[in-house]
C-alpha cells in the first residue's frame, strides 16, 4: 500500500470552502478511481492549512489519479480547489509498512 500526503496551503477565508469542496466532489471521485483505499483530511486551521493522507493499493493507481485521472492538473476538479490555495501544493509519497486507524469519524 501507497500514501500520497499532500499539504494545501488555504487562502484565508476559505477553509471551510476547501473542506466542503474536498469530502463533496474529491473524495467521491477518488473513490470511484481503481486502487484507492481511503483518506485522512487533517486541518490546521490556525495556519489555514489541509493536509490530506490518501491511500492506494499501488504507486501505479496513486500516480494515475493525479496524472491521467480526474485529479490531473488543469482537471475542472482541480482547478476548484486551486483557486482555493495560497501557494502550491507540496506531495510527498511513501509506502506504508503499518496502518492501524479507526473507523471514519
Amino acid at each position: 500500500m501507497y500514501a500520497a500526503l499532500v499539504n494545501y496551503p488555504v487562502k484565508g477565508g476559505y477553509l471551510d470552502e476547501a473542506i466542503r469542496l474536498w469530502r463533496e466532489e474529491v473524495e467521491p471521485a477518488a473513490e470511484g478511481q481503481p486502487g484507492y483505499e481511503g483518506s485522512v483530511l487533517l486541518v490546521e486551521p490556525a495556519n489555514n492549512r489541509l493536509v490530506v493522507v490518501a491511500y492506494w493499493d499501488t504507486k501505479a493507481h496513486d500516480d494515475a489519479f493525479a496524472t491521467t485521472g480526474p485529479w490531473r492538473a488543469g482537471s475542472e476538479l482541480r482547478n476548484k480547489i486551486d483557486v482555493l490555495l495560497s501557494e502550491e501544493p507540496s506531495r510527498v509519497e511513501m509506502e506504508v509498512a503499518y496502518l492501524n486507524a479507526p473507523q471514519s469519524l
